[in-house]
């Protein structure tokens, strides 16, 4: 992350009330990157490391998430108290791009600029 995006997060992070973040994350890859095809065990690593287990060794709760097998896309709810443990969580998907958004509910929202 730039220090530009840290500092909008930061500034983002204390317009809202709540003691962690919701980001949605949405991942693609190539075909020819993608763990399936290279082997079951492979394919079974890259699940295994983005699991709810997994996530809460680093302290983040996975929200909902979701994948088109056959447009090699994955897209996540996640909840993390900070960028860096979040970061960790996703580096399974350094085999393609990926896109990590900071959100907040509309309620959450409405009510931080009351």
């Amino acid at each position: 992350m730039s220090v530009g995006e840290q500092e909008v997060l930061s500034a983002y992070s204390e317009q809202i009330s709540r003691t962690s973040l919701l980001f949605v994350v949405s991942h693609s890859h190539n075909a020819d990157r993608c763990p399936a095809f290279k082997s079951k065990e492979a394919l079974r690593k890259f699940y295994n490391d983005l699991s709810d287990k997994s996530a809460r060794k680093l302290g983040v709760e996975i929200v909902g998430s979701y994948t088109s097998g056959p447009e090699h896309r994955q897209f996540m709810i996640l909840e993390a108290n900070d960028y860096n443990s979040l970061a960790s969580f996703l580096t399974p998907l350094e085999i393609g791009e990926t896109r990590i958004t900071p959100v907040s509910t509309m309620r959450d929202r409405a009510r931080a600029l009351q």
